[in-house]
């Protein structure tokens, strides 16, 4: 499959299924077809896109869309008053509106990432089926990005399948760095200088699944930026703005001399 190219994402949103079609989607007519929290998603989504190549404005456009109508589709899905046609899963218009949230206002929005984890683990309670090892891994990053760190290691040791690294350049997917950043956190394991060295190959990885580059090639802009989010952005002393990390994502696309 072919690299990632800003030129090419350009060329796509300035099309006819671009940011300007996202934007003039009717509100009303989404609502009638309970897609507002799916729509949403992908104007997140879209909105790093935007980011990545520059267009600030259509980004900042399609952010704002996108917390309107993940807003009412949370607080409708609550007082019945909306219900989605399609059953998605129940955490993501949650952590949707957090990442929506802080790449408006440059800071941590805890309400909906603490309910994010919640709700992902009521469901995990509620249906086993969904306890499998890879949907776990692909959750863990939103319960660190929410610093639910014991709840994360908590999950982690649930899980089949899933197995503490042996050494942290033996990392192998998310779940690992995910258990590997919890324990640091916590002061139970590792310095921050080992945990960022580990997440730096981590994310350079080339592989099917992980790495910056392997995100963003299969547009997977939302995961590629959580993990950006979660090393190098910190609440308070963070340093670099939402957009900064955006643009970091560029960094681990060239090899490290």
């Amino acid at each position: 499959m072919e690299a990632f190219d800003p030129f090419r994402i350009k060329r796509l949103l300035d099309g006819d299924l671009g940011y300007r079609w996202s934007l003039a989607f009717d509100y009303n007519e989404v609502r009638a077809n309970g897609a507002l929290a799916s729509v949403a998603s992908s104007d997140v989504k879209m909105a790093i896109e935007c980011l990545l190549i520059g267009y600030e404005e259509p980004a900042r456009k399609l952010l704002k869309k996108a917390r309107r109508w993940l807003t009412v589709a949370i607080d409708g899905e609550r007082d019945g008053s909306y219900q989605a046609a399609a059953r998605l899963p129940a955490a993501m218009p949650y952590y949707g509106l957090a990442m929506c949230n802080w790449l408006l206002d440059g800071k941590q929005d805890h309400e909906s990432s603490r309910l994010a984890v919640e709700v992902q683990e009521r469901e995990y309670e509620r249906d086993k089926t969904q306890r499998g090892r890879l949907t776990v891994s692909l959750t863990l990053a939103t319960y660190v990005d929410a610093g639910a760190y014991q709840t994360a290691l908590d999950r982690f040791a649930a899980t089949a399948g899933l197995t503490p690294p042996k050494s942290l350049s033996a990392i192998r997917g998310e779940a690992q760095m995910c258990y590997a950043i919890c324990r640091q956190r916590l002061g139970q394991q590792y310095t921050d200088a080992e945990i960022m060295a580990a997440a730096d190959k981590f994310l350079r990885r080339p592989g099917l699944n992980t790495g910056i580059a392997t995100w963003l090639r299969n547009g997977h802009y939302t995961t590629a930026v959580r993990w950006i989010k979660i090393i190098h952005w910190r609440e308070g002393d963070a340093g670099i703005s939402p957009r900064q990390v955006v643009r970091k994502c560029y960094g681990y696309l060239k090899e490290k001399k």
